[in-house]
């Protein structure tokens, strides 16, 4: 997993992410050039989470639990609990149902 960060960032626990997947919470010296607008922020990915093979999750962005990111997003808005989101920019195209959800809590 490539994580750019020099920020606090929070994974939850039991949450999974496909390959060469980005997840951007500071600047590297090239983004900097590109994205000058962005500052480095913390990442949030809620527990159970879903990230799609090479998704890219920009700084500041929370992807909520349940929810499943689709395979080259690029997410740079909040994803909602229980939302499915795809595309570049990402967006939600779909809710689950929550109560068909079941974790193990120890």
């Amino acid at each position: 997993m490539a994580v750019l960060t020099a920020f606090y960032s929070r994974a939850g626990e039991n949450y999974f992410a496909g390959e060469y997947r980005r997840i951007a919470v500071g600047n590297t010296e090239k983004a900097a050039k590109l994205l000058a607008e962005l500052t480095g922020k913390p990442v949030e990915i809620g527990d159970y989470a879903w990230i799609g093979a090479g998704a890219t999750v920009l700084p500041g962005v929370r992807v909520g639990r349940h929810a499943v990111v689709g395979a080259a997003s690029v997410i740079t808005k909040d994803v909602p609990d229980y939302a499915v989101a795809v595309g570049n920019p990402a967006k939600v195209i779909k809710m689950l149902d929550k109560e068909k959800f079941q974790e193990n809590e120890a």
